[in-house]
Parts: structure tokens; C-alpha cells; sequence
């Protein structure tokens, strides 16, 4: 026990404890400031924040509409000459044809648009290529809202088929 410490008084330190100027500390309008200072950085930060995490969004629907026109593509070279479809995505292949053909987030053919991640929207031009094969004009949007608007639109693309 201490048995021969004092307690410290209203003007005592305890023992190991010095006392500094006022110079060395920090005065209520510097830490004032500080605290403005901070908050306005956070604030600024938690701006940019939907912004970025916006176009985080949007260069992940790109990328996701890219691949579908990638299997669009695919699909619709790689479809057999005796037949009038696509394999995949039983997309009608003669000229003239147009429609709309729901698409999952497997890129996966869907009937439902409920399920759907994208609506590509598709016409087999009477336009053929150098070579005579037919092209299809393919756009691709959001599936919800089911109208493929200016909007809603993410990827657009000429699609050339299988020569003849």
C-alpha cells in the first residue's frame, strides 16, 4: 500500500506527469477546424461515391451485352445451312425476319420475361456482305422495361451469318 503517498490536491499532478505550456496544445478552434476540415473531405468522398458505383454498373451491363452479342454472333454463323434458326437461341435466320428474344443471365434462351436479363432485339436484313452472306442488326437492352428505348439500349450490332 502507499502508505507514504500523497494524494494529489486540486493543483498537484500525479507523480511521472508534467505540466506543458499552453503553447504546446491544440486550442478548441484549431481542433474545430480539423473536425470541418474532415468532415467536408467525407462528405465530398460520399458524393462521388453513387457516381462511381454508377458507372461501376453500367460498364458491367456493357460487358454482360457484349457477350450476348457474342452468342448472337455465334449463334447465328454457326446455324446449320438445312435449317431456318438458330441452334441456341432458335432465332429465325431468313431475310426479313425480326422479333424479340429474351435472355437470361446465363445467356441462356428464356421465354419468360420475368426471368430475363436482357431483350435482344434482332432483324435479318435483306443487306447482305461482300461475300453474300445475310447480316442481322441486333439490339440489345435491359430486359425491364420491355421496349427497347434509347434508353434502355447497352449494345448494338451487325451481325454477319454463315456464307452461302
Amino acid at each position: 500500500m502507499y502508505t507514504n503517498a500523497k494524494i494529489p490536491g486540486k493543483h498537484q499532478l500525479p507523480p511521472g506527469l508534467t505540466q506543458t505550456s499552453a503553447a504546446e496544445a491544440f486550442s478548441l478552434v484549431e481542433v474545430t477546424m480539423a473536425m470541418g476540415l474532415v468532415s467536408f473531405c467525407l462528405v465530398a468522398m460520399l458524393g462521388v461515391l453513387p457516381v462511381g458505383l454508377m458507372q461501376e454498373r453500367k460498364s458491367f451491363d456493357k460487358m454482360s451485352a457484349m457477350q450476348v452479342l457474342a452468342t448472337v454472333e455465334s449463334d447465328f454463323r454457326s446455324a446449320p445451312a438445312n435449317t431456318n434458326t438458330t441452334t441456341r437461341y432458335a432465332i429465325p435466320t431468313g431475310v426479313g425476319e425480326e422479333g424479340v428474344v429474351f435472355v437470361d443471365n446465363a445467356f441462356e434462351r428464356t421465354e419468360q420475361q420475368a426471368d430475363a436479363e436482357f431483350s435482344v432485339r434482332y432483324r435479318v436484313s435483306s443487306t447482305t456482305a461482300s461475300d453474300g452472306s445475310p447480316r442481322m442488326h441486333v439490339f440489345i437492352a435491359r430486359a425491364l422495361p420491355s421496349a427497347v428505348t434509347p434508353q434502355s439500349l447497352v449494345a448494338e450490332g451487325i451481325v454477319q451469318g454463315r456464307q452461302p
